[in-house]
């Protein structure tokens, strides 16, 4: 499958959605695109540097013992960015954007065996972009595919903690059997990151913006390639987003299980009423495995589906910044083997302190996975509960506004 629903606090500067780190559907500080705040030319221009730091301590109970993990999220990892950019005519700005990702004991690698995994970096964005009022958006270099992130659609902004790819928070945590025994199957295989997608080698166009619509393409190293399409329509009390793709060769950013997929498509509407703060995201996706990953569990397709539904609520109680809360419900069937069925619910809760730039968090996220007649096996029940917090910093300059005088 490839389905994900859904119903953080960002830099003070940026999100994520295409240019720092993240989701490039948040419209607010912590968009995935904007995760770099914008900057650039020594000779004029806008210059940023910046980054995030996002620590958790999971207590997980694996149906055997409980343990506790200090991790670096998947989610949204710790990163350092530089970002700059210069108009170069009325409508053309050109920029660039370097990001990498720098983890001490990522989620991905943790696991009951591994407690230390060690430093971890990754690159994410080397890009140059020529963006265009008139003409759209090109980007050419390391950055996200078209469709990367685009059901992010968490009007709530609770995504850099509380992905809808439910398995991010405990990825790399093992499966206990019937029996009490750790398995070889990571939350990562079963709870698939639907939204791996993400940083290829690539060209990227991403056309203006036509009554809300915006058409994206991209074709990456390998075969991979993409197209996405994104609706938003925002007025006084609602703010709807309307999210499809379609991707071939896409992969999954939890490499614990390499490529397997062959092909996905996949799709999700977000809305927030915007004076009750509360919002509800739907998504839900195919995807088929390559043979080479589903023959290995005797299955004869690689088809499998899911869907995800996450309610939100998300207000200023307190006058220190907003205050977020998500409930959600993941379902997938066919997953590893024919006929099993995975389910995940999770409930996070975070508060931004605006003027620290720190959002702490606490959530719970319970995975029930079913393997179903053909497995010969069963597992025992998990449940992870996460206490962490986000640090956002960033310096911007800008020196393309004309100077008193001149």
């Amino acid at each position: 499958l490839a389905a994900v629903v859904v119903l953080s606090i960002g830099s003070p500067a940026v999100g994520e959605t295409g240019e720092a780190g993240a989701a490039e559907e948040s419209e607010d500080r912590t968009a995935p695109e904007d995760s770099a705040a914008e900057a650039v030319s020594p000779r004029g221009g806008r210059f940023a540097v910046g980054g995030t730091v996002n620590r958790t301590i999971n207590f997980v109970d694996d149906g055997v013992s409980t343990q506790s993990y200090h991790v670096d999220s998947v989610n949204f990892p710790t990163l350092f960015y530089f970002k700059g950019s210069k108009d170069v005519s009325d409508h053309l700005t050109v920029g660039g954007h370097i990001e990498a990702a720098i983890q001490d004991n990522s989620a991905v690698d943790v696991n009951q065996n591994t407690r230390e995994a060690g430093l971890n970096f990754s690159s994410r964005f080397f890009e140059i972009t020529l963006d265009s009022t008139r003409y759209g958006k090109l980007s050419l270099g390391r950055g996200f595919m078209a469709s990367a992130y685009m059901w992010e659609l968490d009007k709530t902004d609770t995504w850099r903690y509380n992905q809808l790819s439910t398995g991010s928070s405990f990825a790399g945590m093992l499966l206990a059997d019937s029996a009490g025994a750790l398995s070889d199957i990571p939350i990562a295989l079963v709870y698939f990151d639907a939204e791996g997608f993400a940083f290829r080698n690539r060209v990227r166009y991403d056309s203006p913006l036509f009554g809300g619509v915006q058409l994206s393409g991209a074709v990456g190293s390998g075969d991979s390639l993409d197209g996405a399409l994104r609706w938003d329509y925002d007025t006084p009390t609602i703010s709807l987003a309307v999210r499809a793709s379609g991707q071939n060769e896409p992969t999954d950013r939890v490499e614990l299980i390499g490529s397997r997929i062959d092909w996905r498509v996949d799709g999700g509407v977000g809305v927030l009423h915007k004076p009750t703060g509360l919002s509800l995201v739907v998504a839900a996706g195919e995807q088929n495995y390559k043979p080479e990953f589903y023959e290995q569990f005797n299955r004869t397709d690689g088809r499998n589906f899911g869907a995800i539904v996450r309610a939100g609520l998300r207000r200023d109680w307190f006058g220190i910044g907003d205050t977020k809360l998500s409930l959600d419900f993941f379902r997938v069937n066919d997953v590893v083997w024919e006929d099993d069925e995975a389910i995940s619910y999770g409930l996070f809760v975070g508060q931004y302190i605006e003027k620290w730039h720190l959002e702490p968090y606490v959530g719970v996220r319970v995975y029930d996975f079913d393997s179903g007649p053909n497995a010969g096996k069963s597992f025992r029940k998990m449940t992870g509960f996460a206490i962490g917090a986000i640090f956002d910093f960033s310096f911007s300059r800008d020196e393309s506004a004309p100077k008193a005088g001149s």
